[in-house]
């Protein structure tokens, strides 16, 4: 008897090149099949690793395309049981260039589904002999007059004869600020002017070039650097501005800074009105204030705060206020919860407390025990908290499918700490499929998905479950 296939195709293909070794990673899971953070980095051997949710799950590796099968390590073309599997491809120095194909399979709740073509290889050229870039570092100072128009150049030896016909930036889905950066026709790199206030002091951004040559195209790794460096900028305490018991001592949350972190550190400016007790921490910036520090109530202190680095120096006035109180509310348990709205998959939402809730000076966070995919989720920004108010915020891009599930939210203030949790609920987009799916998988995607839950965030459906 023919098994019960479904087959599902992802747009996400990975560069690598031919005659070099590069390691490139995209997790799948039973539950949550997806391309995540696919890079091309030089190492020693080409790996793409499959990962399933829970030890019970088999996964299984299929339809590897012939001329690639001597380049993968036939061991893995097996069923395995375990948590997660690795396809090794070595020995591409001889490989024709093009796009290749490997399909992964899975058994889940007994049943077989197939996502033919989950990871597609290209494989083109190492880049020519003769070909750099220059410089392979562009040093961009933000304090210069218009930075945005530092640039690098693409070149070639002369006596190579390398004729480059084609400029593109490599897409990596792990290096989201290439969009900040554009490439013209004759090789030159530099900022995309439109993008210029998206890119942040201090930050490096590694680019890879996709070249193309009268023999085929080429991948230029790690091609050039842009290492934006600048003096300590927009020092920001959350919150900066707080209220502290009499004679209690306090610490503050760690603040944010841009600009370069070579030699950084922290030094209290003044105080006013002065007092002493006060201290920083000169590496990280945590502002502390000693035990019976604070003697008069309703006296507030302005902290200004000075920041250094290898680039300049700079001056944040009032970065840090403190008013002195006989009293700091507790957090009352029972007011700690969400007004939770209908979300619906694909869509951005915010979740405010409730408006009874009580308690002073309150610090929020996601507590260490969410399930691995909201984890998930809050790492990549796609779920988010507002430390001072407590507000969540679920940006668009989430890759949440129809599904419960549990968030868990913690808050502490200098009367203690208490854990709150809710369900979230995400329901099924009516815009996001059309009838073609039921005509094509004979049932609604609520139906199917009770086999199996795939996450379709950038990919596209094919195929049947026959």
């Amino acid at each position: 008897m023919k098994k019960k296939h479904t087959t599902h195709t992802l747009k996400k293909a990975i560069s690598l090149t031919a005659a070099t070794t590069v390691l490139c990673t995209g997790i799948f899971t039973p539950d949550f099949f997806s391309t995540q953070s696919v890079t091309a980095k030089t190492t020693s051997q080409k790996t793409i690793t499959v990962t399933a949710n829970s030890s019970s799950t088999t996964i299984l590796c299929t339809n590897i395309i012939q001329s690639i099968a001597k380049a993968v390590d036939t061991n893995t073309t097996t069923n395995v049981t375990a948590k997660s599997t690795t396809i090794n491809i070595q020995n591409t120095a001889n490989l024709a260039t093009g796009l290749y194909a490997i399909s992964v399979g899975c058994y889940s709740n007994g049943k077989y589904f197939e996502f033919k073509d989950a990871i597609q290889i290209n494989m083109l050229l190492a880049v020519p002999e003769g070909v750099t870039v220059t410089p392979a570092e562009v040093v961009v100072k933000m304090e210069d007059k218009n930075w945005w128009e530092a640039s690098a150049q693409v070149t070639t030896d002369t006596e190579k004869h390398v004729s480059i016909t084609g400029y593109a930036i490599a897409e990596d889905e792990s290096k989201e600020y290439l969009k900040y950066f554009t490439i013209s026709d004759d090789g030159i790199i530099t900022f995309n002017p439109e993008k210029k206030d998206n890119i942040i002091p201090g930050e490096k951004y590694v680019i890879s070039l996709k070249l193309k040559t009268k023999a085929g195209e080429h991948l230029y790794a790690d091609a050039v650097t842009f290492n934006v460096i600048s003096k300590p900028l927009k020092l920001q305490y959350a919150p900066n501005e707080v209220r502290v018991e009499k004679n209690i001592a306090h610490e503050s949350q760690l603040p944010t800074i841009q600009g370069s972190s070579e030699g950084r550190t922290y030094t209290i400016k003044s105080i006013t009105p002065e007092i002493s007790g006060f201290t920083i921490d000169a590496a990280t910036g945590k502002i502390s204030i000693a035990e019976n520090t604070l003697t008069q109530i309703g006296n507030v202190y302005e902290v200004d705060v000075t920041v250094t680095n290898e680039y300049g120096t700079s001056d944040f006035p009032k970065a840090y206020i403190v008013t002195v109180v006989d009293f700091i509310n507790p957090i009352d348990p029972e007011t700690f919860k969400y007004e939770v709205p209908e979300t619906y998959e694909g869509k951005g939402y915010t979740i405010p407390l409730i408006n009874e809730f009580k308690g002073d000076e309150v610090i929020f966070d996601f507590a260490e025990d969410n399930s691995d995919i909201i984890k998930e989720q809050i790492e990549k920004n796609r779920i988010s908290i507002d430390k001072v108010n407590g507000t969540i915020t679920i940006a668009e891009n989430n890759t949440l499918t129809p599904e419960d599930y549990t968030v868990k939210v913690k808050a502490a203030n200098p009367k203690g700490e208490v854990s709150s949790s809710f369900t979230l609920t995400i329901k099924e987009n009516p815009n996001k499929f059309t009838s073609a799916f039921k005509e094509t998988y004979g049932s609604s995607p609520t139906e199917f998905r009770k086999s199996v839950r795939l996450d379709r965030s950038g990919s596209v459906w094919s195929g049947e479950e026959i």
